[in-house]
């Protein structure tokens, strides 16, 4: 018997093999479905989808053989993967000097015959074979190498389609770690900023109500662009927090949309009145949706239709919705200032602000926040705007919540 040779690139061949987390996993009923058809194609009793580490083969499919692993030095793969390029035929083993005292020949399963075909990483690597074997002497048809060949590449297709699942998993848990700490370092820091900030709006308005104080007209100007500054600056760190929370811990509910949406004008009440605004309501479903963060979802976007006006125009504002076969479709929509088109994608990002000037406050976080509930609801959000002609938001809510 004549041991294999190690492969000329063992090391990297091994790290790659290592890459698929393959080796000692489960059986698979795709890659037993494959080894059934070689056999049946090759007329032969065993064939295996081998896979060679740096002291066994080890079996991800074993039809027609018991056995799931075997010592690497005895292994027929062992010494095709030494060839890349070509299939690896031995017709009779008994008559192979390599072979004739192998035990796998002279024993269980008395090898006779195998045709292997190496499995072909992306990098060009072998890591292993498809193969088939038979206990008697044996030729394959021109055709039934090309099967065997096509075979080989639909089990690279299943390893392939393995590990890009698992980075796919790896990636997914490792955005999923990294929105906690991001939520949670915003938290923390929103948090941590609320006290020096209360502190400054204090003793802002300490000095301004001192009786007799002695401020100048400048200074007690200077001292309102603080008090003001300070008091933008509570709100963005409150809609940091308020940011940071959601989805955190939804509770699913059944939920009378229309019920809700008057709720939320009631809460509005003093900015409805302020800017004289019409609201029009249809009739909306009953659906199952997370209360809390629905909530926000329509206070900001009723909130926005009404505060982003034209000038000496009072704002009209409609909400109405279609039931769909998967979704509802929500729609809030506004006569107002509308949105350039260059503009439609960047507003749902975080601290985005359209408007500089003082006639349109804002954070910058309200359609972001809008975004996320909306996504958190299985959902997507758009928008269908121009300039000085009104506003469409437009959101779905999936039935199938879990």
């Amino acid at each position: 018997m004549i041991t294999p040779k190690k492969h000329n690139n063992e090391e990297e061949r091994l790290r790659d093999l290592e890459s698929y987390s393959i080796i000692d996993s489960l059986p698979e009923s795709d890659y037993d479905n494959l080894t059934r058809i070689a056999s049946q194609i090759c007329n032969t009793p065993i064939s295996l989808v081998s896979l060679l580490d740096d002291k066994r083969q080890w079996f991800k499919s074993h039809h027609g053989l018991e056995t799931s692993q075997t010592p690497k030095d005895y292994a027929f793969c062992a010494h095709a993967i030494n060839d890349s390029n070509n299939i690896f035929i031995v017709e009779d083993a008994r008559k192979d000097e390599r072979f004739h005292d192998n035990p796998l020949v002279t024993g269980d399963p008395n090898i006779v015959f195998y045709a292997g075909v190496p499995l072909i990483s992306e990098n060009g690597y072998p890591l292993g074979t498809l193969c088939v074997i038979d206990n008697k002497p044996k030729t394959l048809t021109k055709d039934q190498i090309l099967s065997l060949d096509a075979l080989s590449k639909q089990v690279m297709n299943l390893l392939r389609l393995r590990k890009s699942k698992r980075l796919l998993e790896q990636s997914l848990k490792a955005l999923e770690e990294k929105n906690k700490e991001l939520e949670q370092f915003t938290y923390i820091a929103s948090h941590d900023l609320q006290e020096p900030i209360n502190t400054v709006i204090s003793l802002i308005d300490m000095l301004e109500d001192q009786p007799n104080n002695t401020l100048s007209d400048l200074e007690k100007k200077n001292f309102k662009y603080i008090h003001n500054a300070s008091y933008r600056m509570k709100e963005l760190v409150n809609a940091l927090l308020d940011y940071g929370k959601l989805g955190q811990k939804p509770e699913l509910k059944k939920i009378d949309c229309n019920l809700l949406v008057n709720e939320v004008l009631q809460d509005l009440d003093a900015l409805v009145k302020k800017y004289k605004a019409n609201i029009i309501i249809e009739k909306l479903p009953v659906i199952y949706a997370f209360e809390v963060e629905l909530r926000l979802l329509f206070q900001n976007l009723i909130s926005n239709a009404i505060k982003f006006s034209k000038p000496d125009v009072a704002p009209i504002v409609k909400i109405f919705s279609e039931e769909k076969e998967s979704n509802y479709k929500f729609t809030v929509k506004d006569n107002g200032i509308g949105i350039d088109e260059k503009f439609k994608q960047k507003i749902f990002l975080i601290f985005q602000k359209l408007h500089q000037n003082n006639k349109y406050t804002g954070t910058g976080i309200g359609l972001a926040h809008c975004k996320k509930i909306v996504e958190l609801h299985n959902g997507t959000i758009v928008v269908n705007s121009q300039l000085n002609l009104g506003s469409s938001f437009q959101f779905t809510i999936s039935k199938n919540l879990t």
